[in-house]
C-alpha cells in the first residue's frame, strides 16, 4: 500500500517496524484486539507467484545445473547456482545495514521484502528446552535467560495452532513436543539415515522427522508439493508466511494499514520526555521524508537494522543511541556454528523408482552430546536429501573433466545427501555492530561488524565433521566433503538489543520492552541472549505473541496513561 491512503496524519495505536517472523505475528495478533495498527515495511510487496520452484531438476535441462557455473564450483559461491531467482532477494551492499568492510568477517543476508527472511526461510520449528533458557546452571554458557520454558510454552503452542507445524511427538527433554500436523512420510534415504545412527556407538543418537511451519494434509489446497528445498521459496503457499496465511485476515480492517517501500531512519522523542512520538521515514521509491505517530513503538526488524536504528535515533540527551543506557547495544551479535558434511548413497547410486522428495530435509538428528569435555553448548543435524538445484555431490570429482557432468549427475542425482549441523555458539560482549561512517544509497549511515569464532566454536566445528562422517559412511556413503561456512551464513542473528533482567546488562526487560523508553518495545532476533543449536524462528514468533498478549491485556492502562 502506498503514501496515498492520507494516513500521515493519524496517531496509531501501535506501529510495528518490520513484516518478518516477529512483525507478522504482532501485527495480527493486535490488529484482531482492535487496536489501530501500523506496519511498515521497507521493501516491496511479494506473492507466492514470484517463486517458480515447481519443475525438479531432473526435468530441467542439464539437470539444472547453470550454463554459467564454473568448473570445479567453491561450495562459498554455490546458492547463487542452486538458485538465481531466490538469491535476488537478498539485499546487495548499496542497502545493506552492515557495512562494506563488515564482509570480511560476517556475511550479512538480508532481504527487504513483505515477510523479510521469510521470503526463503527453510520453515524449521523448534521449541527451545528448560536448559537452552538456562545455559548457566547447564553449563553451556555463562549467563540464563531472565524468563523460563514455563513463561512461553503457552505461546510456543498458539503460534504452532496458527501457523501449523508438522512433526512427531518424540518425548525428549532436549526438543520439548509441540502441536502438530502429520510429519512427511519416510522416503529410502530417510530409512537409511535411522539406521545408520543407530551404529554410532557412545552416544545416544536418534533420528527423528523434522518439524517445519508445512501444510502436509493434502485435503488443504496449499498442500506441500513436494519440490525439494524450501529455502528456494514457496510458489504453492505450503510453507507459512505472514503474506499468504495472516496478512489476508486482516488486511481489510479498518483499523489495520501496511505501507510498503518505507524505510525507518529514526526514533523521535516526545519533548522532555523518554517516550517515542514518531517515526522519521523515508518513502524508498521518491526518497521523500515523513514521520509516523504512534502511542506504542515496536521494532522488529531485525537483530543489524534494529540496533542500527537505535543507533541513528542518537540525540542531545542519549548520544549512544535510544535504548543505550547499558551501552550493551550491538553487543552479543551470534549466529550459529555451522558445517555440512555430505556424499552419495552407494545404496542409492543409479536408482530411479519414484517417491514423495518432500521438502528436502525430512529428518532431523537432535542434539546429542551432553556433558562432553571437548566444547561447551552442543549441535544438531538436519538431513537433507533432495534434486538439488545444483548436484553438489560432483563436487569431490575435481578431476574429472567438465563434459562427463551430465553423465554423473544422471548416475548419482537421487543418490546426494548432506548433513547440515548447526550449534550453540559462545556468547562473547566484543562480538558486536557499531555505528559506521559508510551510509547506504538513502544516506542512512550504517552499521560496522565486528565478529571471532572461539576456539569452542571452532572444536565445536570440528566435532560436527567427525560426526557426520561416522553417520555417513554407516549409511553407505562413498565420497564425502565437508564445508565450514563463515559466521552470518547461518542466518539466525541474535542478541545486540538483548533481554535481561536488569537496565544494567541489557536494552529490553522481560517484557520486550525498553527499559530507557516506557512506549518502546523491540521484538525480533535482536532480543534473545543466547541462541540454541535449535533454529530460533518459532521462538522469536512466540515472543512476539507473548509481547502481542501482554500488550492487549494491559490496554487500559496504555489507553489511559501514555499520551494523557
Amino acid at each position: 500500500m502506498s503514501l496515498d491512503n492520507n494516513f500521515l496524519g493519524k496517531k496509531w495505536d501501535i506501529c510495528i517496524v518490520g513484516t518478518g517472523a516477529a512483525g507478522g505475528i504482532l501485527a495480527h495478533t493486535l490488529a484482531i484486539n482492535n487496536f489501530s495498527v501500523l506496519s511498515l515495511e521497507q521493501g516491496d510487496t511479494i506473492d507466492n507467484n514470484y517463486f517458480s520452484n515447481q519443475l525438479n531438476p531432473q526435468h530441467e535441462h542439464n539437470f539444472g545445473i547453470a550454463a554459467d557455473m564454473p568448473w570445479p564450483l567453491q561450495q562459498s559461491e554455490s546458492f547463487h547456482y542452486d538458485n538465481f531467482q531466490a538469491n535476488q532477494l537478498y539485499a546487495k551492499n548499496d542497502i545493506l545495514s552492515t557495512s562494506s568492510r563488515s564482509a570480511a568477517v560476517f556475511h550479512n543476508h538480508q532481504i527487504f521484502r513483505l515477510n523479510g527472511k521469510q521470503n526463503l526461510w527453510n520453515g524449521v520449528c523448534l521449541r527451545y528446552s528448560e536448559r537452552d533458557f538456562r545455559g548457566q546452571d547447564y553449563g553451556d554458557s555463562d549467563s540464563n535467560w531472565p524468563i523460563s520454558y514455563a513463561d512461553i510454552e503457552s505461546h510456543y503452542t498458539a503460534v504452532e495452532r496458527l501457523i501449523g507445524v508438522c512433526g512427531t511427538k518424540e518425548g525428549l527433554d532436549s526438543l520439548p513436543d509441540g502441536e502438530f500436523i502429520p510429519a512427511k512420510p519416510l522416503r529410502p534415504a530417510d530409512k537409511i539415515i535411522m539406521e545408520g545412527v543407530k551404529k554410532i556407538s557412545g552416544v545416544n543418537i536418534k533420528a527423528i522427522p523434522n518439524r517445519k511451519a508445512v501444510e502436509t494434509r493434502s485435503e488443504f489446497a496449499h498442500h506441500c508439493q513436494s519440490c525439494g528445498g524450501c529455502y528456494y521459496g514457496c510458489s504453492s503457499g505450503s510453507i507459512y508466511k505472514f503474506s499468504s496465511h495472516l496478512l489476508p485476515r486482516i488486511i481489510s480492517l479498518s483499523n489495520y494499514q501496511i505501507i510498503s517501500n518505507c524505510k525507518v531512519i529514526r526514533l523521535h522523542r516526545k519533548k522532555d520526555s523518554n517516550q517515542i512520538d514518531a517515526v522519521e521515514c523515508i518513502d524508498t521509491k521518491t526518497h521523500n521524508k515523513f514521520q509516523v505517530e504512534a502511542k506504542i513503538f515496536i521494532l522488529a526488524a531485525g537483530a543489524l537494522e534494529t540496533p542500527r536504528i537505535l543507533f541513528n535515533s542518537k540525540d542531545d540527551f542519549y548520544p549512544q543511541g535510544y535504548a543505550n543506557s547499558s551501552k550493551t547495544l550491538g553487543c552479543y551479535l551470534q549466529d550459529n556454528i555451522k558445517a555440512n558434511v555430505g556424499t552419495s548413497l552407494l545404496k542409492l547410486v543409479h536408482r530411479r523408482e519414484k517417491y514423495d522428495v518432500g521438502f528436502g530435509d525430512n529428518i532431523l538428528i537432535p542434539r546429542f552430546l551432553f556433558d562432553n569435555q571437548d566444547f561447551r553448548g552442543g549441535y544438531m543435524a538436519q538431513y537433507h536429501n533432495a534434486y538439488p538445484k545444483r548436484p553438489y555431490y560432483l563436487d569431490g570429482f575435481d578431476n574429472f573433466p567438465g563434459w562427463s557432468k551430465k553423465w554423473l549427475a544422471k548416475l548419482l542425482f537421487n543418490s546426494y545427501a548432506v548433513l547440515l549441523f548447526q550449534g550453540k555458539p559462545d556468547v562473547k560482549k566484543s562480538n558486536r555492530v557499531v555505528p559506521s561512517q559508510e551510509q547506504d544509497i538513502y544516506g542512512i549511515p550504517k552499521i560496522d561488524v565486528y565478529y571471532e569464532m572461539t576456539e569452542n566454536d571452532r572444536r565445536m566445528q570440528q566435532s560436527m565433521i567427525l560426526y557426520g562422517k561416522q553417520i555417513l559412511h554407516k549409511c553407505s556413503g562413498t565420497l564425502i566433503f565437508t564445508y565450514t561456512s563463515q559466521p552470518g551464513n547461518s542466518i539466525h542473528y541474535a542478541g545486540t538489543c538483548r533481554m535481561a533482567k536488569n537496565s544494567y546488562e541489557g536494552v529490553v526487560d522481560k517484557n520486550l520492552r525498553s527499559f530507557d523508553h516506557e512506549n518502546l518495545y523491540i521484538c525480533d532476533g535482536s532480543v534473545i541472549p543466547e541462541i540454541s543449536e535449535k533454529n530460533y524462528t518459532l521462538t522469536i514468533m512466540a515472543l512476539a505473541h507473548r509481547l502481542a498478549s501482554y500488550l492487549s491485556k494491559n490496554c487500559s492502562y496504555l489507553a489511559v496513561n501514555l499520551y494523557k
